[in-house]
C-alpha cells in the first residue's frame, strides 16, 4: 500500500452536492489545507451542461454509481435503480436541477427533535448563502451566492393549463415554492442559467479550482477510513489500481453520499458490531444505525396523448434533436436549454394536514428513450405527443436499509428500500390515484387531452390502483436518511455532524436528515454542506 501522501488539514470524500460545497469553503481560508476525493472524474460532457441531458444520464446512469435496489415485497419484487452521481458534483450534475429547500416545518421538527442549530430560521442563513438568485429579490432569498438560480420559463401552453387545471380542481396557486407559501400550483426554480447546469462543480469547485491549498483528486475510490486510537486520521483510496493513503491532520469529511457514506462507515468498523463482525470486519464503532432510517420519495405516472404538436415528441427525431443539441451547446438557447419537467405543485392529499404530503410533477413528454429516424414508424403507444403528471409521496413511513454485502469495498452494498411496507403509504397512492385523474379531466386541458395512456380506463378498482402502483411505482432519487443525526440510540452523527464514538470524523451529505425534506432534496444537501463547513471551522 502505498505511503502516507503529505498531511493536510481537512480531507473530504465525495465532490457531491454537499463535499463540493465544503471543500470550496474550507479552502476559503489560505491557512488551511484541503484535499477533495471523487471516485468519479471530471463534469466533461456535454450531456452534463445542457439542462434537458438529465433524463439520458438518469436513465442510463452515464457518470453514476448504478445501483440497483434489492427485490422490493411491495413492489412485485422489482428492483429500481439508482444511479447516484459519481462525477465531480455527484448527483447535482444528473439530477433534474429542480431546487426546492421543503417545507418550513421540515427543519422545525429537525429541531424539535434535539437537533439544536436546525431549525428553518437558522438553516435559512446557509440557503440563502449559496443561492445567487437572479430573478427573485426577497428576504427569503439569496442574490450573491455562487449558486445561481433562475425561475422555470420555458414556453409552452401546458405548463399554463396544468396550473390553470390546479386551480379549476381547488388548488390555490404559488409564485414561489421557497417563498411564503410552498403549498399550491406553479412553475419550479432550477439550479441553471444561461442555459447551463448550475452543479456544485460549476458553482463552487470550478472558482475554487486555482486555489493553492486546494487539491481535487479524481478517479479515486475511497475504500475506508483509517482508525488509531478511536480517532480517523485519514483515508484509503484506489487510484489508477493502486492503494493510497492521504492524511488528515484535522478531520476527515465524508460526503458520500446517502449509499456511499453509510457504506464507508461499514466498511472502516463503524456501525452494527453483529453486521460488522458477520463480515469479518473489525469493530471500530458499534453504532446500530448506520444504514438505517433510509426514506425516499415515490411516484406514480400518469400519462395522456396530446392533440396538438407542442411537446417534446416533435423535438426527439434524430435531426431535430442533434440541431437542438447544437443549439444549447453553443447558443445556450433553445428547447434543451432548459429541463422540461417545469410544472409543480405541492398540495395536502387529506383537508386535515397540516402541510403539503403531495408534490406533483408534469412534463411535456412521455419519456420516450431514444430519438428516432425521419418517418420511422411508431416504436409503441408512447411515441406520440404526449404530456405526463406524476403525484409523489412526500412524507414516506416506510423506511428501508443499506448493508453490506461482503468486506469488499468493490462490491456494492445491499439496498433494501422497504417501499410501500406501511399501509399509510399505500393508502396515500389510492387517495393521489383519484386526484390525480380527477386533475387531468379538468376544463383546462379539454383543447390537449386524448386518450389516457397510463394507467388506462381499465384501471378503475381498488384492487385494481394497487396492483397499477406495485408495477408502475418509482423513484424521484431522492434518498436520505441513512447516517441520522440526532440524540437518539440510532442515530449515527450529532447536531454538530461527528460521528459518534469516533474522534475526527464528520458526515455531512443527504444522509444525516432525520426526516426527508417534503421537496426535491438537493437544495437541502447544499444548505447541508453549507453548514457542514462552518461547524468544521469552528472546531
Amino acid at each position: 500500500m502505498g505511503n502516507w501522501r503529505m498531511a493536510v488539514d481537512y480531507v473530504v470524500v465525495g465532490a457531491g452536492s454537499s463535499g463540493a460545497v465544503i471543500a470550496s469553503r474550507l479552502s476559503e481560508d489560505p491557512k488551511v489545507s484541503v484535499t477533495l476525493i471523487e471516485a468519479g472524474g471530471r463534469d466533461w460532457s456535454p450531456m452534463i451542461h445542457v439542462p434537458a441531458g438529465s433524463g439520458e444520464l438518469i436513465r442510463k446512469g452515464s457518470f453514476g454509481w448504478k445501483y440497483n435496489t434489492q427485490g422490493e415485497p411491495g413492489l412485485d419484487m422489482r428492483s429500481l435503480f439508482w444511479p447516484r452521481g459519481k462525477v465531480l458534483g455527484g448527483s447535482s450534475s444528473i439530477n433534474g436541477q429542480v431546487y426546492v429547500r421543503g417545507h418550513p416545518s421540515d427543519f422545525d421538527i429537525w429541531a424539535q427533535r434535539g437537533n439544536r442549530g436546525w431549525s428553518f430560521d437558522e438553516v435559512l442563513h446557509y440557503f440563502k448563502k449559496s443561492e445567487g438568485h437572479l430573478e427573485r429579490d426577497d428576504d427569503l432569498h439569496g442574490l450573491t451566492g455562487p449558486l445561481k438560480i433562475t425561475r422555470g420559463s420555458m414556453p409552452n401552453p401546458l405548463f399554463e393549463a396544468f396550473v390553470r387545471a390546479g386551480e379549476q380542481a381547488g388548488f390555490s396557486g404559488t409564485d414561489d415554492f421557497n417563498g411564503p407559501q410552498q403549498e399550491g400550483f406553479g412553475r419550479f426554480d432550477f439550479t441553471s442559467a444561461n442555459g447551463r447546469r448550475q452543479s456544485t462543480a460549476e458553482a463552487f469547485l470550478r472558482p475554487a479550482r486555482k486555489r493553492p491549498n486546494l487539491r481535487v483528486v479524481t478517479d479515486a475510490h475511497v475504500t475506508g477510513v483509517e482508525i488509531e486510537n478511536g480517532r480517523a486520521v485519514g483515508v484509503i483510496a484506489r487510484t489508477r489500481g493502486k492503494a493510497q493513503r492521504f492524511e488528515a491532520a484535522r478531520e476527515v469529511i465524508l460526503a458520500a453520499g446517502v449509499i456511499g457514506s453509510p457504506h464507508l462507515l461499514l466498511l472502516s468498523g463503524i456501525g452494527p458490531a453483529e453486521q460488522l463482525r458477520a463480515h469479518g470486519v473489525t469493530v471500530a464503532a458499534d453504532l446500530p444505525g448506520v444504514g438505517r432510517n433510509l426514506q425516499d420519495h415515490v411516484q406514480i405516472p400518469f400519462m395522456y396523448g396530446c392533440s396538438q404538436p407542442i411537446t417534446l415528441h416533435q423535438l426527439i427525431r434524430l435531426d431535430r434533436a442533434a440541431l437542438g443539441m447544437l443549439q444549447a451547446m453553443m447558443l445556450k438557447s433553445g428547447p434543451f436549454s432548459q429541463f422540461p419537467v417545469q410544472g409543480g405543485a405541492f398540495t395536502r392529499s387529506r383537508p386535515e394536514l397540516e402541510v403539503p404530503d403531495t408534490q406533483w410533477h408534469f412534463g411535456i413528454g412521455l419519456g420516450v428513450r431514444r430519438v428516432r429516424l425521419p418517418f420511422a414508424r411508431r416504436a409503441g403507444p408512447l411515441d406520440r405527443d404526449g404530456y405526463m403528471l406524476a403525484p409523489c409521496l412526500l412524507r414516506p413511513e416506510s423506511r428501508g436499509t443499506i448493508a453490506l454485502a461482503s468486506s469488499d469495498p468493490q462490491d456494492n452494498p445491499l439496498i433494501h428500500a422497504n417501499y410501500l411496507s406501511e399501509d399509510n403509504d399505500r393508502a396515500f397512492f389510492r387517495r393521489t390515484f383519484r386526484q390525480a385523474r380527477a386533475l387531468a379531466l379538468q376544463p383546462a386541458f379539454d383543447p390537449y387531452r386524448e386518450v389516457e395512456l397510463l394507467p388506462g380506463p381499465d384501471v378503475q378498482t381498488e384492487d385494481e390502483v394497487d396492483d397499477f402502483v406495485r408495477q408502475n411505482l418509482s423513484t424521484c432519487h431522492h434518498q436520505v436518511g441513512t447516517c441520522k443525526m440526532g440524540p437518539e440510540p440510532d442515530a449515527v452523527v450529532d447536531d454538530r455532524l461527528r460521528v459518534k464514538g469516533v474522534g475526527g470524523l464528520r458526515v455531512a451529505d443527504a444522509s444525516i436528515m432525520p426526516t426527508i425534506v417534503g421537496g426535491n432534496t438537493n437544495a437541502a444537501a447544499i444548505m447541508i454542506g453549507e453548514k457542514a463547513a462552518d461547524l468544521t471551522k469552528a472546531g
